[in-house]
């Protein structure tokens, strides 16, 4: 397992041994991680991202373990594989994609931008066979933004467009449920978490719902357990982890 928080080092844990991730010469923490083409990549403020030597998550000297840096113009929000193989680094305002299939023909021309003007909020992005992310203008996904660009016609929020026009600025994070076909979008409401799920299909909005729970989450998680059964848990600023759909226990 590999983590960040924004306000410590990056991590990895075995189940047994905790091991700090320091690369060389950094100052600042990083915000986001992602595994891509066996390196592991870290994102740091004003659009600096660092990734470790193939296949070497503890590799981090430029120089002599084929670690890199590169940097996006911008502050980075999130970094996700595409079904294409590229790596998406999604910032405030633009959406910038690294072309190649290792360090080995990494270039300074394969980070090319996207979309300008169009970008992501931060803990909106999740994959559902798409990416699917918020921005300023509503919900909308990668191929879409290619499709359109900056314009509302990138959307796919209409039905409750008002209502996270509302609340995007209070997102606290997103969650998938896979075997539903749902986007989760958290909402902070002070001392609760208002919850709005989106039933998805064809990159439109079949149906959706909402909900309210008496606490205040901090982060969200989906993943299957040992017989392939999907769950979802929210870690909650009360120091409770909480799991959804399986009613009151």
């Amino acid at each position: 397992m590999y983590g960040v928080d924004g306000v410590n080092k990056a991590f990895m844990f075995d189940g047994t041994t905790f091991t700090q991730l320091i690369p060389p010469g950094t100052t600042t923490e990083p915000r986001h991680i992602a595994a891509h083409s066996n390196h592991l990549f870290l994102s740091y403020d004003q659009g600096q991202y660092l990734h470790s030597g193939i296949g070497e998550p503890t590799a981090w000297d430029v120089a002599t373990e084929g670690a890199g840096a590169g940097g996006t113009g911008d502050d980075i929000v999130g970094m996700r594989t595409t079904v294409g193989g590229a790596l998406a680094f999604f910032m405030r305002n633009k959406v910038s994609m690294l072309y190649g299939s290792s360090k080995a023909d990494w270039t300074s021309n394969d980070l090319r931008k996207q979309q300008d003007q169009a970008g992501a909020i931060e803990h909106s992005i999740q994959d559902l066979g798409d990416m699917f992310y918020l921005d300023d203008r509503g919900i909308t996904t990668l191929q879409q933004t290619q499709a359109f660009g900056n314009f509302d016609s990138a959307t796919i929020d209409k039905q409750v467009k008002r209502f996270v026009q509302d609340r995007k600025n209070r997102l606290v994070g997103t969650g998938v449920s896979r075997e539903k076909g749902q986007y989760l979008l958290f909402f902070n409401q002070g001392t609760a978490t208002e919850v709005l799920s989106l039933t998805l299909s064809s990159n439109a909005i079949d149906g959706y719902g909402r909900a309210v729970f008496p606490f205040v989450l901090s982060s969200i998680s989906t993943t299957e357990d040992e017989t392939g059964n999907e769950r979802v848990f929210e870690g909650s600023e009360d120091s409770f982890v909480y799991e959804m759909n399986i009613g009151i226990t």
